[in-house]
């Protein structure tokens, strides 16, 4: 399942709560294609719950490009 993240912040406040590290490489991709059909994977923190991920260790994280991101 992947989690949607939105914010003026470039979801940032939302990753915090949602994953553990986002290495430089994953941000250089969020800042080049952020809001956009990109998916990264990342290691969650305990606050995703296993339903979201299978119980594994990583999350899908998107930020949609869609209107609904703004409001």
């Amino acid at each position: 399942m992947i989690v949607h993240v939105a914010g003026a912040d470039g979801g940032a406040a939302m990753l915090e709560g949602l994953v553990r590290d986002v290495p430089e490489a994953a941000r250089k991709l969020m800042k080049a294609f952020w809001p956009g059909p990109l998916t990264l994977l990342l290691p969650r923190t305990a606050a995703v719950p296993d339903a979201v991920t299978a119980g594994r260790p990583l999350v899908g994280v998107r930020m949609p490009a869609h209107r609904w991101r703004w409001s």
